[in-house]
Formats: structure tokens, sequence, C-alpha cells
């Protein structure tokens, strides 16, 4: 098992890749994955609140265009314009 000194079971190669792996080992980030910086991080959050706040006022639009259909509905139904009846 214990290999003779020279052999190329001893020699151990110091490469860009094992200098990050060994780095990111405590971090628990994997190996060539960085963590991003505050900037980034806060650049992110704020591009996905406002998706988030356009999705919502999407909803809010569709939810009351919804609403005055069904009132419209209602009204031409009392009205006569119109009857309820499936066949």
């Amino acid at each position: 098992v214990n290999a003779a000194p020279g052999t190329l079971k001893n020699v151990r190669l110091f490469t860009k890749e094992t200098a990050s792996f060994q780095r990111n080992i405590g971090s628990g980030a994997p190996p060539g994955k960085h963590k991003p910086n505050v900037g980034y991080r806060l650049g992110r959050r704020k591009a996905l609140f406002e998706k988030r706040k356009r999705i919502s006022d999407y909803a809010l639009v569709m939810g009351m265009f919804g609403i005055i259909i069904m009132v419209i509905e209602n009204e031409l139904s009392s009205a006569g314009v119109y009857t309820k009846v499936s066949r």
C-alpha cells in the first residue's frame, strides 16, 4: 500500500482547480462557483420585486375586468336582453 518516494502515487499536482476546490471546501460552495457580491444580489432582488409587482398588477386588472363583465352580464340578464338557458 505504501509506495516508494518518487512514484506516481506520491506525486501531488497543484493546479488552479485543486486550489479553487481547497478554498471552497470550508464555504460549502461547489468548486468553480463563487458567491455573488452584495451589489449583484441587491440588483437581482430589485429586478425580481419589479417582476412580481408587474404580475400582481396584471392579476388585479384581470380580476377587475372579470368583475365588470359579471356585473354587465347580470344586468343584461335581469333586463331581459337575453336569457340564461342551456340547451
